[in-house]
């Protein structure tokens, strides 16, 4: 599971972030209007879609290490039974999943605003989330609603065979078995001869004999629809696995012809993420080519260590003719890119410190005040600090 967070330039009565939490299996979306992305009220939502879909056992973000690991200590202190832990940093594949859907729900969420006449997207975001879950998608050849549930998004009886004449004089469950009745009777007498009559005589007296008989299989009945609806449920999910298979395959092909591979002793430059270095630091470290293993993952090494993460071919890119590491030349140690570029850093590395602090910063437990330094205006909104 993967959630993201993403700022509203309009405000709605004080709603300022959308929480995007998907499902990677079935693509299925959660949407929820935040007035701030503390972790206390982030935690707090996340909870509630937990109790009506479950919780998973890998929470993935792209908001840093910290603030995942700040929202997996509040679930435990709001839920002491809650067991989940946090997934890869900067997880490309669940990243990219997640930005596309949250460029889906901006553009839905336009057209919802256009439609309506409304800038109170924060009421518009549950039809938004309808309208994206009943959308398909070629990923998983399907819409992401028929994997969860097993059938399509309904919209009541306008998605009933009912004419629409008589949707509107619908009001009570009486009018709906009248309407139903009297078109049973309009398909009987267009199809019913006078040959017949007596047959259709006949089988109206062995109605009541049945009811009995119905009566006693009506649980049965319920049962094996609930079975078709699960069987329905298991092949859409086996689809979507099996399609997400393919569309990797395709990918990967892609992959290959887009970026071709590299040997093992050539200089690579590797671009470093924001949060893992300061302003003045290079946007990118060069490393060598160590190892190459059986799913075309690279191990690559630089001249303080070699990185323990292993990286696709579309991660870096590659310096033909270039000689400035060697093989030979690298640290046996496994270090992170964080530390890598740390320590080719003239600025210690990352930039700036930020805290998610919900306690005042009053001791150690807060990283800035651990690190002597003064809490920033990236730190923990609208609470009280003690060491600023």
């Amino acid at each position: 599971m993967s959630y993201d967070m993403t700022a509203q330039s309009c405000h709605d009565g004080g709603y300022k972030f959308i929480l995007n939490y998907q499902d990677h299996l079935s693509k299925f979306v959660t949407l929820r209007a935040l007035k701030t992305k503390t972790a206390a009220e982030v935690t707090y939502n996340l909870i509630d879609i937990f109790c009506t879909f479950g919780a998973p056992s890998i929470l993935q973000s792209d908001n840093g290490r910290e603030f995942v690991n700040c929202i997996i200590d509040e679930l435990k202190n709001m839920w002491p039974q809650l067991k989940i832990v946090h997934g890869k940093p900067r997880h490309s594949q669940s990243q990219g999943s997640v930005e596309r859907a949250n460029r889906d729900v901006q553009d839905i969420l336009r057209a919802w605003m256009s439609d309506n006449k409304s800038n109170k997207w924060s009421e518009g975001l549950r039809f938004c989330q309808l309208q994206k879950n009943s959308s398909y998608h070629s990923g998983i050849k399907q819409s992401p609603f028929e994997v969860l549930f097993g059938r399509k998004s309904q919209l009541g009886l306008t998605s009933s065979a009912l004419p629409e004449n008589i949707l509107k004089t619908l009001n009570s469950e009486n009018d709906l078995e009248q309407a139903i009745s009297s078109l049973e009777l309009i398909n009987y007498e267009t199809e019913v001869s006078e040959d017949n009559l007596e047959q259709l005589e006949q089988a109206s007296t062995s109605i009541e004999d049945n009811i009995l008989k119905q009566a006693s299989t009506a649980s049965e009945a319920v049962l094996e629809e609930i079975s078709i609806v699960q069987g329905k449920i298991n092949k859409n999910k086996r689809l979507a696995v099996s399609s997400l298979h393919h569309q990797a395959k395709r990918m990967k092909t892609d992959s290959i012809l887009k970026y071709p591979v590299v040997s093992i002793g050539t200089n690579v430059t590797l671009p470093v993420p924001d949060v893992d270095r300061s302003k003045g630091d290079s946007r990118n470290i060069i490393g060598v080519i160590m190892e190459v293993t059986t799913d075309d993952l690279y191990k690559i090494g630089t001249k303080n260590g070699i990185i323990a993460q292993l990286f696709s071919r579309n991660q870096f890119s590659s310096c033909d003719g270039v000689n400035i590491l060697n093989i030979n030349d690298i640290p046996t140690d496994k270090i992170s890119l964080r530390a890598a570029n740390t320590k080719e850093s003239m600025f210690e590395g990352q930039g700036f410190l930020k805290c998610f602090c919900t306690r005042k910063c009053y001791n150690n437990k807060c990283i800035c005040k651990k690190k002597n330094v003064l809490c920033n205006s990236r730190c923990h909104n609208s609470l009280g600090c003690k060491n600023k």
